[in-house]
C-alpha cells in the first residue's frame, strides 16, 4: 500500500489549522477560532479515512464529514460577520 504524499500533507496541514483554532479559542474563547478548529478536525478525520484505504466503503461518510466542515466554516464566517460578534473597539486613554 503506498501511501498518498498529497493526503499527508492535507492531514498535517488541517491538523495544524485545528491546533491553532483550538489553542486560540483557549487563549481567548473567540467563537470564530473555535468552529475553525472544529471544521479543520473533520477534514482531518477525512483524510484519516482515506489514508486508511476506507474512502471507496466510507463514501457517504466521507461526503458528510466533508459538508460539516464547509459548514462549520461558513457559520465560523457568517459569525464573523454579524455585528454582535465584532470585538469592540479599544477604549481611548485620557
Amino acid at each position: 500500500m503506498a501511501i498518498d504524499l498529497v493526503t499527508v500533507v492535507n492531514l498535517v496541514l488541517a491538523m495544524t489549522i485545528c491546533a491553532v483554532g483550538f489553542w486560540e479559542y483557549g487563549k481567548s474563547r473567540n467563537t470564530v477560532a473555535f468552529y475553525l478548529g472544529a471544521a479543520f478536525a473533520f477534514f482531518g478525520m477525512s483524510h484519516v479515512i482515506t489514508l486508511a484505504g476506507l474512502a471507496a466503503q466510507l463514501g457517504l461518510l466521507l461526503m458528510v464529514v466533508h459538508i460539516v466542515g464547509y459548514v462549520l466554516v461558513l457559520f465560523a464566517l457568517l459569525y464573523h460577520m454579524t455585528p454582535e460578534a465584532a470585538p469592540e473597539p479599544p477604549k481611548k486613554k485620557k
